[in-house]
């Protein structure tokens, strides 16, 4: 069964939704997509951008186990959850949320699915209408400095981590930071901080770079039985 969806709302990583999904009683990874939009940047600024783009860009895969914690505006523990997370760069992804309650968003190049097997229901969206959101810099091949504003800073969290903070130069999104720590290794974690104080924080354990991912993870049919929902963008 095929529906026509209005409701599909665009995601980041912040609860357990990541890029556009519909309305469902699952937690959510909400985060309106932030516009491209072009800014003078000083050179302090651009080298830092730069940087952080050097580091991004020597991820061509990635895959590892993730935690991830919301956290309301006073800094309380809200929801816990957990998978794995495999990349192919560019426009690749499978993110599987496994505990509490089993998700799958599944991107492959424009199309982005969004599983849940106790709903018996499945998403389908333009991953492109989700440009300048946070997972993007993942997983496009676009410049950061065009949608962010990037500083490095070394207060943020373990010090063994180099910190990036990055800003929307377009501040009408749903997000108004997001932060990256990176080791020798790659990234290490991400967080999230919505308009409202809210922070969703993901470590990764268990990563592996830079090694071949099998297509399958990437395609997805729904199963016989799932009702399909069209997202506005595809319609």
């Amino acid at each position: 069964t095929v529906h026509y969806s209005s409701r599909c709302r665009h995601l980041p990583i912040s609860g357990n939704r990541l890029l556009i999904i519909g309305e469902s009683k699952m937690p959510q990874l909400s985060l309106l997509p932030l516009l491209l939009s072009l800014a003078w940047i000083s050179p302090v600024v651009a080298n830092q951008a730069e940087t952080l783009q050097t580091q991004i860009d020597q991820i061509a895969t990635m895959q590892a186990a993730f935690t991830q914690k919301q956290r309301d505006a006073q800094g309380d523990i809200r929801r816990k959850s957990s998978g794995y997370f495999y990349l192919q760069r560019p426009g690749r992804f499978y993110w599987h949320y496994q505990k509490p309650h089993e998700q799958q968003l599944i991107a492959d190049q424009d199309v982005l699915w969004v599983y849940e097997p106790d709903l018996m229901q499945a998403t389908r969206s333009a991953l492109s209408a989700n440009k300048g959101a946070p997972i993007s810099i993942l997983l496009d091949d676009e410049p950061i400095e065009t949608v962010f504003t990037v500083t490095r800073q070394s207060q943020l969290g373990d010090a063994a981590l180099d910190w990036f903070v990055l800003e929307p130069i377009d501040q009408t999104g749903d997000f108004q930071q997001l932060q990256l720590a990176m080791d020798e290794s790659g990234l290490r974690e991400m967080v999230f901080i919505d308009q409202l104080g809210h922070r969703t924080e993901v470590s990764f354990t268990e990563r592996v770079f830079n090694q071949p991912l099998e297509d399958d993870l990437f395609s997805f049919a729904p199963p016989d039985g799932v009702d399909v929902v069209e997202g506005q963008s595809l319609t």
